[in-house]
């Protein structure tokens, strides 16, 4: 699902990192405090060409989460404690 069709539906972008070890720290508070979330990993050397069987460059994900907007609240709180 597209970053605007995630709004369209209710739902907010609540962290962005190159950090992937933060990214799963993140996903695990939310998902051990019940917050419904959805989350992105996009790597840009994967945009549209056809790539070899080459291994990924895990330094250019770009990890995205979201979650409803009307968690928004809780879920900074959790995931700034």
């Amino acid at each position: 699902m597209g970053a605007m069709l995630k709004i369209v539906f209710g739902w907010r972008e609540i962290f962005v990192s190159t950090d992937s070890r933060r990214y799963h720290i993140m996903k695990k508070k939310l998902s051990e405090n019940g917050i419904k979330h959805l989350s992105e990993v996009n790597n840009p050397a994967d945009s549209g060409s056809r790539r070899s069987l080459a291994v990924r460059d895990m330094s250019m994900n770009t990890y995205y989460i979201y979650v409803k907007a009307n968690d928004v609240e809780k879920a900074k709180h959790i995931m700034n404690s």
